[in-house]
């Protein structure tokens, strides 16, 4: 009787992990079945990577390598590389520590200036390249500042300006929970020698606490950009929780994003003005906003009709973000336009293995979030820089008549995997249990 209880536990046990494994194991295949869309795609001759450059009308649909797939007639599917078109940016930066430092009254102005002059390294690739961004490492907390940058050469005995009231602020609120700086300044390449930077310093404030300056080259190039103009109201809608508790009045607005975006770049009619703002994304699963802001910062202007420009860590997809603007000394400011940005993005695919004169056909609109098992993207970037790449052309979205409903594609429970482990298990568990009952009425 032990002898066959081992081998009845024994084949049992086997049975469920060979189930188990080959529920696990079974891969998922995604057909055209699979999505309710579809757009035909026109290529003219053979290319080799091809490149869809995608409209602004499938951007909303098109936010992974899950959500989409190009097969050709046959139902073969082409393995693709989605890319986001970022510009390449490459920065080079020295820190300079040791630095001369004076104050004196600016001969221009009148005012009280901090004054620091610095010489660039010869030797140092800055020298020849130039450079075209300065930072500042700043121990102060609270200020408001303008900046004057003057440069010459060594050869020269005066310098010359090269750009004039650059503002740069630090803020700490008073609960000690939010700090702001925004130290960095931008002007077009200079390669001169030596600059002085001319700091203001306001009546009734002090000198800043400079602890060291970055020189910096930021190299961009490449990359485009969508924008978008989007509507705006305001609102009665109230986040649960604000990010910065202010007793300041804030003023609401709700957005529509009709595409996702990555960054939101807002014109106020005013020309000063320093205002904390905080974004939240609303969620239809729970018909509110988000407790939680995606993003939060100071935005600041001084004497100019520059937009200012939040970015968001990750792609906002939601089509409903509440922006909340937190009035300074309770005076409301005027916004006038928004518009949301994002990178362009295109499909690459190659066609040296597949017949180029088959039609092939871009799916989109699957209830499945299933990921591609193939990788090109080695293959892409193996790619020389001046290899000719084809563009692919787009028709129009059309319906897919070949979608079946995941709800139609359900399997019966019997062919199931998952279910026969219950159904092993179960056999196994009243076995036992009936084993085990009848040892005790021996006993």
């Amino acid at each position: 009787m032990t002898h066959n209880l081992f081998l009845f536990i024994t084949t049992a046990m086997a049975l469920l992990a060979s189930t188990f494994c080959y529920s696990k194991a079974t891969p998922i295949t995604i057909t055209p079945n699979h999505f309710k869309t579809l757009v035909p795609i026109e290529i003219k001759g053979e290319c080799s990577p091809c490149e869809i450059k995608l409209p602004l009308n499938l951007l909303s649909k098109i936010l992974g390598a899950s959500s989409f797939r190009v097969f050709d007639q046959k139902g073969q599917e082409i393995p693709t590389l989605l890319i986001e078109d970022h510009p390449y940016r490459q920065d080079e930066e020295i820190a300079l520590v040791i630095f001369n430092q004076v104050q004196y009254k600016s001969q221009s102005t009148g005012e009280n200036v901090q004054s620091l002059e610095f010489t660039l390294p010869e030797k140092d690739n800055l020298a020849n390249d130039g450079i075209n961004s300065l930072r500042l490492s700043i121990a102060d907390t609270n200020f408001q500042r303008e900046i004057n940058l003057l440069a010459k050469n060594r050869q020269q005995t005066n310098f010359q300006m090269i750009a004039e009231k650059l503002p740069i602020i630090g803020f700490q609120d008073k609960a000690n929970i939010y700090q702001y700086k925004q130290t960095q300044i931008n002007f077009s390449t200079q390669k001169f020698s030596d600059y002085k930077l001319e700091i203001s310093i306001p009546q009734k404030e002090h000198a800043l606490v400079i602890e060291s300056v970055f020189l910096q080259k930021i190299k961009e190039s490449g990359g485009s950009q969508y924008a978008v103009n989007l509507s705006f109201h305001r609102s009665e809608a109230r986040p649960s929780l604000y990010s910065v508790n202010s007793a300041l009045k804030k003023d609401f607005y709700e957005l529509t994003l009709p595409i996702p975006i990555q960054k939101l770049e807002f014109a106020f009619a005013e020309k000063w003005y320093k205002r904390f703002v905080e974004i939240y994304q609303y969620s239809e699963k729970e018909h509110r906003y988000l407790p939680h802001p995606v993003a939060s910062t100071y935005l600041f202007n001084y004497d100019s009709q520059k937009n200012q420009v939040v970015t968001f860590n990750n792609l906002v997809r939601n089509e409903k973000l509440l922006l909340v603007i937190h009035q300074g000394n309770n005076v409301p400011i005027t916004l006038n336009e928004i518009v949301g940005k994002g990178f362009n993005k295109k499909i690459i695919f190659f066609t040296d293995t597949i017949a180029v004169s088959m039609p092939l056909y871009l799916y989109l609109d699957s209830e499945s979030e299933i990921f591609p098992s193939y990788d090109i993207e080695e293959r892409w970037k193996r790619l020389p820089k001046d290899h000719l790449i084809k563009d692919a052309t787009l028709r129009e979205l059309a319906i897919n008549k070949q979608f079946i409903s995941s709800i139609d594609q359900e399997k019966p429970v019997s062919e199931r995997p998952p279910y026969l482990i219950y159904i092993v298990v179960a056999l196994l568990a009243i076995f036992l249990l009936g084993y085990f009952i009848k040892i005790a009425r021996r006993v």
